[in-house]
């Protein structure tokens, strides 16, 4: 039972209890109009002997006569009284049942109005079951993104980490690239000079050998050597900056 299903019995009940309580202050005339005919009927009743006394008495005695003239006036000023208080009941019974028509009417209203109003709660708890329905919905919905933005934060603190990984490998890898090509450089410079070195005492050589053979040289021929040799040396200097040059083109 919903606590606005008990209310609503609470209420019918206090309707009721009201009603009762209504009802209860006309309880007096009811019984006073019950007394009432009551006591016209016993006076009927009453009359009606001292009628037939009076007629079936003949010629008796005057006392008799006389005590029975006043037994029925009496019953008479009695009945009067009475008939005046059963006008006087009659009007209050009367109103009484126009007032009770009147709260039959009402109570008829409230019973109209509290059964639409107990429709209504019964609308408003299934619009609060659904709603409630809705809000689970909805949290159960905030939890699952919830959970999957947590997710994804930790596959991007990952990807991050990686990222920052790979980036440091590959710097290693450049310096180490760097490193190498300046070893190969290196190694081409030598190259170069021991070639350089080996051409140059094979020339050497070769023009010692040829000198050997000629005559003697004279100035010019002396300044045609010196011009061959210097032409000669700077091949290697000239070798060496051209590699160089390359592989700063490269990096």
């Amino acid at each position: 039972m919903t606590a606005s299903t008990s209310d609503f019995r609470t209420v019918i009940l206090q309707n009721l209890q009201r009603r009762n309580r209504r009802c209860a202050q006309f309880e007096r005339v009811f019984q006073s109009y019950t007394a009432l005919s009551d006591s016209l009927n016993y006076l009927v009743v009453q009359n009606s002997k001292l009628r037939q006394q009076k007629g079936g008495g003949g010629n008796g005695g005057s006392d008799s006569a006389n005590v029975n003239d006043e037994v029925a006036e009496q019953l008479r000023k009695e009945l009067d009284q009475v008939y005046r208080k059963k006008a006087n009941n009659d009007q209050q019974l009367i109103e009484a049942k126009n007032q009770l028509a009147d709260l039959e009417k009402q109570l008829n209203q409230i019973s109209f109005e509290r059964d639409k109003y107990f429709a209504r709660v019964l609308e408003i708890e299934d619009e609060l079951k659904q709603a409630k329905i809705t809000v689970d919905e909805v949290k159960a919905d905030h939890q699952l993104i919830s959970d999957e933005h947590m997710a994804l934060q930790a596959i991007c603190n990952k990807l991050e980490q990686d990222f920052l990984k790979a980036n440091n490998e590959r710097n290693e890898l450049i310096e180490r690239l760097k490193g190498y090509k300046m070893q190969e450089i290196e190694m081409i410079n030598q190259s170069n000079e021991v070639e350089n070195e080996r051409v140059r005492k094979r020339i050497q050589s070769q023009m010692e050998e040829a000198v050997a053979l000629l005559p003697p040289i004279d100035i010019q021929g002396l300044v045609f050597v010196s011009s061959f040799l210097v032409l000669t040396f700077p091949i290697y200097a000239i070798t060496k900056v051209t590699i160089s040059f390359l592989y700063s083109k490269a990096l």
